[in-house]
């Protein structure tokens, strides 16, 4: 055997998979609310609330954001009216309890605090619409992003060699920013103003440091784990524990079905309740800024409520933002001066509008609410924007709009709202129930021409269904949250947790000049190909702090490669693939000190990876060999244990731990004498090597 260490030949390749479905994932097991039903008394239970403590609502949303809250305490039960909508947003105040979903990192000489509803928007570059930038894009859409980026670079060219550029903050900071930092710098400015309202109001959440805060995140149906990770991570950040020392759980529930318990419950406290029939169904229809999701419900029992959730959560990408964007077409189309899409400025992925485009999108949104099917508009454009002679009825610095035009723009929303609702009455008479009651909530459904379209449409179906806006729709979601995680007429908040430790797959790579710059990385030459490889490099798949739910792992996947001489496959030779985990902040990426981290390996035998996996390749030297791509897959559970699998073709090849340990609480990593040296005997022994990040 060569005195060289034998590297693990392992070609590592960045995650490809990385998942724990939401829709399938964090609510998917729960499907019954009930409640309380007399007179607007909310609890836990009979016997009451068992615990001090305060509940934090938090729904993120792609226009505006809402916080709300209830304090339990140990002499009473809570009551509906206990529940608090947050609405002390300081500068610019709020909309209706919200604030507006907005950053700006622009300079402003009029001292604006640059976020929500008190942005300079006469001189700034603002980000809107990010939230949807949390979710996993297709691989065509992430190339527009990268295109977008670089068009962006045009910014930074008036700055090129002007030294005060950085010091009077003229470099376009929004560049150097993606989604998730984007978010958490937005919620961390929502954070604070709540944490100072909270000690203006000498809340004993602060006096009293042994008063626990829950929070309870909404999110849309159709949302990824990616997403939904991406949002934990942001939130987090924002809500940190240096300001809210007793933060503990944080509970995830879907946007829809937070809008039904609200919903149910303000009924109930209402003494409307006697409009909810025993065996007939309702649908909650949460119509937000960029997504609509529904739910449908089957009322079990009145007195007590008992609801039982029918068929799936259902959305798609409906919402109000797409009324907006229809109508930034048709501007562009009509005008000059206004640079309002967000391919024309490379942000990462962030809708951006410029100053001009700010102050016309913000006219247009007046317009937009106050809509009801018979209004034109006249919308006075800002100078500098110029309308196209060819423009119908075009008058200087003034754009007409007729009620055709307003139409136009929200056609494509209400027509997919209506299709979506009338699929889950299909899905509820398939199962031989039926819908009686549809309640619209969310900010598109305080339109009144969206509500009257759905109303028109359900008439067409059943002249008893009722088509209902509930009082306090704007915040419907929000506070349904917050009575989620009381555990109020629900049962679909769900329990996140954080993985505790970063785990990956350590392997050699090809030498790279670029990248393999640190002296201390060992280098050797690959003695089955010949090419330089640089040893002990490592690909975290799952990292720490990502969130983990109950009801499945969290699943990352690296490609590797494995390279020997065709003698190994009769030799009993076997590749070993090595992986590690550490609880380091900031792990390296490579080299894992022992005392920092913990290795173990996986040993497969090249007899057992499937021919068809084979493909022979020649080295520089002329002499031949055989490669065959592997993947290793780690799962890391809600109870801190961990799985890893080594599959080819779907064939799993190689597992740790044994599974009979695989669901008990975390096994250390065993640490092998020499993780880098692969079984197997004489010089030529296979490698699952590293030639790079594919």
């Amino acid at each position: 055997m060569s005195n060289e260490p034998w590297v693990p030949s392992v070609q590592l390749t960045l995650p490809t998979n990385h998942s724990a479905s939401a829709r399938d994932g964090p609510s998917a097991r729960h499907g019954v609310a009930s409640g309380s039903g007399s007179g607007g008394l909310v609890s836990e239970s009979e016997s009451g609330p068992k615990e001090a403590r305060v509940v934090l609502g938090l729904d993120y949303g792609t226009t505006h954001t809402g916080l709300a809250f209830m304090h339990q305490t140990m002499e009473r039960v809570p009551l509906f009216s206990d529940l608090v909508v947050f609405d002390s947003w300081g500068e610019g105040g709020s909309n209706g309890g919200k604030i507006r979903s907005a950053m700006s990192y622009s300079r402003t000489p009029h001292g604006r605090r640059q976020w929500g509803n008190d942005i300079d928007e006469k001189n700034s570059l603002v980000l809107q619409w990010t939230k949807l930038e949390l979710q996993a894009r297709p691989p065509l859409d992430e190339l527009k992003s990268l295109l977008q980026s670089l068009n962006g670079l045009h910014l930074l060219e008036g700055l090129r060699g002007n030294d005060m550029a950085a010091v009077e903050h003229a470099i376009p900071e929004h560049i150097t920013r993606g989604p998730v930092e984007v978010v958490e710098e937005f919620l961390s400015r929502v954070a604070r103003q709540y944490y100072m309202w909270m000690l203006d109001q000498n809340e004993f959440i602060f006096t009293d440091g042994n008063v626990p805060m829950d929070m309870v995140i909404t999110h849309p149906v159709e949302w990824s784990y990616e997403a939904l990770n991406n949002t934990y991570r942001a939130v987090t950040g924002a809500f940190d524990k240096h300001k809210f020392s007793t933060r503990r759980h944080i509970y995830f529930v879907p946007e829809p079905e937070a809008c039904a318990v609200y919903t149910v419950q303000q009924m109930i406290s209402e003494a409307q309740g006697r409009s909810l029939v025993p065996g007939e169904c309702f649908v909650v229809c949460d119509a937000g800024g960029g997504t609509v999701d529904l739910v449908t419900y089957l009322i079990k029992k009145v007195e007590p409520l008992e609801l039982e959730k029918i068929g799936v959560i259902t959305g798609g990408l409906c919402g109000a933002i797409f009324i907006d964007q229809a109508f930034i077409r048709w501007i562009e189309a009509r005008t000059t001066g206004i640079t309002a899409r967000s391919d024309e400025i490379g942000t990462g992925g962030h809708y951006v509008l410029d100053p001009k485009g700010s102050i016309v999108f913000n006219r247009f949104e007046i317009m937009k609410r106050k809509f009801t099917g018979t209004e034109a508009n006249t919308l006075t454009l800002p100078r500098g924007v110029a309308v196209d002679p060819s423009a119908a009825n075009s008058v200087p610095g003034l754009l007409q709009i007729s009620a055709d035009d307003m139409k136009s723009f929200f056609e494509f929303s209400v027509i997919k709202t209506i299709d979506l609702i009338g699929r889950q009455i299909a899905s509820a008479a398939n199962k031989r129930h039926r819908v009686m009651h549809i309640f619209m909530s969310g900010g598109m459904s305080q339109n009144n021409y969206v509500l009257n379209r759905v109303r028109e449409w359900a008439r067409t179906l059943n002249g008893e269904m009722s088509v209902q806006r509930p009082e306090n729709g704007w915040t419907a979601v929000v506070q349904g949250a917050v009575l989620a995680g009381m555990g109020i007429g629900s049962r679909n908040a769900v329990l996140a947790r954080s993985v505790r430790r970063h785990f990956g797959v350590m392997g050699a790579e090809a030498l790279s000049a670029a990248k393999h710059r640190d002296a201390a990385i060992r280098i050797v030459a690959d003695e089955v190909h010949g090419a330089n490889m640089a040893l002990d490099q490592v690909a975290w798949l799952v990292r720490k702090h990502d969130v983990v739910f109950p009801d499945r792992p969290v699943t990352a996947t690296a490609r590797v490669a494995c390279t020997f001489l065709p003698a190994h496959v009769d030799n009993g030779s076997v590749a070993r693939v090595v992986f590690c985990a550490t609880a380091m902040d900031d792990p390296p990426s490579h080299s894992l000190p022992r005392d920092a981290g913990e290795v173990a390996a996986v040993d497969v035998r090249l007899d057992m990876i499937p021919s068809s996996a084979f493909r022979g390749l020649a080295a520089p030297d002329g002499r031949g060999y055989v490669e065959a791509r592997l993947a290793v897959e780690i799962s890391v559970y809600y109870n801190a244990s961990y799985l890893v699998r080594v599959l080819c073709q779907g064939q799993e090849l190689g597992v740790y731990p044994k599974r009979q340990q695989a669901a008990q609480p975390a096994t250390p990593l065993r640490s092998p004498v020499d993780y880098a040296r692969p079984q197997g005997g004489g010089r030529g022994t296979p490698w699952v090597r590293g030639a790079g990040y594919d």
